[in-house]
């Protein structure tokens, strides 16, 4: 009885250890759901973990947080439902706010147009599957291409776009 109390406290501090995002009042199955979410999220390129705050009750994750785009927020909120025993998903993510709505808007389709061209010339794979939105300048991609080339051809062209300041792709290769 005592060595299985020592394994289980064992087991219980290496969880905790893992995210300091677990919450001492999680019972350990909702310490394990916090833990897969973080750690799914820190292998997000365009979800910024140090923006998000997790924690899980009874199954339910809590999402808080403050992040670039809507993009960002239902990726979050996909990436907690995607993890064993989550029974729901209460999202407080707030979205900040653009200061230039417009220009945004014209940079998301200028990245859409360019994609578009680039597949019908060639120089991507036609199967890619993208979605964009631009928040202050930043180009926000997320989905899927044909090939890990077509990853690198996106990035250094998208930036070249008129308004662009920074390109933040979340982009990996369909199998």
């Amino acid at each position: 009885m005592r060595r299985k109390l020592k394994l289980i406290s064992a087991l219980v501090l290496t969880t905790a250890m893992m995210s300091p995002f677990v919450l001492a009042n999680e019972s350990f199955e909702d310490s394990k759901i916090t833990s897969q979410i973080v750690t799914l999220i820190k292998q997000e390129k365009d979800l910024p973990l140090n923006s998000l705050e997790v924690s899980t009750h009874d199954g339910i994750v809590k999402l808080n947080g403050t992040l670039e785009t809507m993009l960002q927020a239902n990726r979050a909120v996909e990436l907690a439902y995607s993890v064993q025993n989550v029974s729901d998903v209460d999202s407080n993510i707030e979205i900040k706010d653009s200061e230039q709505y417009i220009k945004d808007a014209i940079i998301t389709g200028r990245a859409r147009g360019k994609v578009m061209q680039m597949a019908r010339h060639g120089q991507i794979a036609k199967t890619y599957n993208l979605h964009f939105e631009t928040t202050n300048g930043n180009l926000h991609v997320l989905g899927n291409v044909g090939n890990k080339k077509d990853i690198i051809t996106l990035k250094n062209e998208l930036v070249k776009l008129k308004g662009v300041k920074e390109v933040k792709a979340n982009v990996w290769v369909l199998k």
